[in-house]
């Protein structure tokens, strides 16, 4: 990740990754933490049972990455041995934010002064009050958006990702390389237009009903519309007679 100067960018990512070995997985993470610069911001652990009770456990770590390490450190964390089971990666761009924030700090304690030249100027007690609570506000907001300014500077200079990882019961999962994984994500296709082809049959056996009935009001309608054109047809040949 590199940015134009000037470029306020924020980026986050989230992975989720199974393993059948948590204990040497969760090290191994925490190495590559180490080897980035990076820190754990949060670390939490979760115990679970699966169907034949055995105790699992998974984690979700979040960590604070130095800008310039963040594809190397997420591309090292897919590829520390664990299965990829999902990951998604976000960019926010603050840089018209930011430079708003910049702009309205100048204009605030170019305020500041001027209400501080001010309160040297006054004549009264009321002059100096009124002063003081416009100096008052005119303070709060330095700090409130001193505080905006340095919050997007700590998440640009350091990009969150989140990982989460899931001990799993076999290593089939984590052993999958690419070509099981697309051999997997076609099955998986032909299986969701079984479910479709499924659905359109008990659709169609469902409307069977409907069908029939509408069927035969549409062929007593027919029916009607001849009995009536014959009648008209016989009426007017005995006219004719």
């Amino acid at each position: 990740v590199g940015n134009i100067l000037g470029e306020k960018v924020i980026y986050t990512a989230n992975i989720t990754l199974k393993t059948d070995d948590y204990e040497a997985n969760i090290g191994n993470v925490k190495n590559i933490v180490s080897a980035n610069n990076a820190g754990i911001a949060s670390f939490s652990e979760r115990a679970r049972t699966s169907s034949s009770n055995e105790a699992y456990i998974s984690a979700n770590i979040t960590v604070k990455v130095p800008q310039s390490n963040f594809k190397v450190f997420t591309e090292q964390i897919k590829d520390c041995g664990m299965y990829v089971s999902s990951y998604s990666e976000n960019s926010d761009d603050i840089t018209e934010k930011y430079m708003d924030i910049e702009s309205k700090l100048v204009s605030l304690k170019r305020q500041e002064q001027v209400l501080d030249n001010l309160l040297l100027q006054a004549k009264n007690v009321s002059e100096i009050i009124q002063i003081n609570e416009q100096k008052t506000k005119v303070i709060q907001e330095i700090e409130y958006n001193t505080k905006m300014k340095q919050t997007y500077d700590n998440k640009v200079d350091y990009s969150t990702v989140t990982i989460n990882i899931q001990e799993v019961e076999s290593t089939e999962v984590s052993q999958k390389g690419i070509g099981q994984r697309i051999i997997d994500t076609i099955v998986s296709s032909i299986e969701g237009l079984k479910l479709l082809l499924i659905s359109i049959l008990l659709f169609m056996v469902y409307a069977i009903p409907f069908i029939l009935v509408f069927g035969i009001f549409v062929a007593i309608i027919v029916l009607i519309v001849k009995v009536i054109k014959k009648i008209r047809k016989n009426g007017k040949k005995d006219k004719q007679e």
